[in-house]
């Protein structure tokens, strides 16, 4: 994962989840750090305290990675636009 997720995943630690033991918080970071994910994958079926599915955490991490590349295409686009404006 890249910087920008490691940041928000260890805000996630020391904040929102900062009362949960580390080996059963995965639920309540999945869910911080990206909530649209989280509802794709783990809402309707949540883990449970320290529960490992190996196949729902590739796909989460495959929604958060799109979601980052969508982000970073997104602040490129608006730069892009302001650069223009700026002619």
């Amino acid at each position: 994962q890249n910087r920008a997720w490691r940041q928000r995943r260890a805000d996630c630690l020391r904040d929102a989840c900062a009362g949960i033991p580390e080996d059963e918080n995965d639920d309540c970071v999945d869910k911080c750090v990206s909530p649209k994910c989280y509802d794709e994958i783990y809402a309707a079926e949540p883990l449970e305290p320290g529960e490992v599915d190996r196949k729902r955490r590739n796909l989460f991490t495959t929604c958060t990675r799109n979601e980052q590349e969508e982000e970073r295409k997104r602040e490129l686009e608006e730069k892009r636009r302001a650069a223009e404006e700026k002619r």
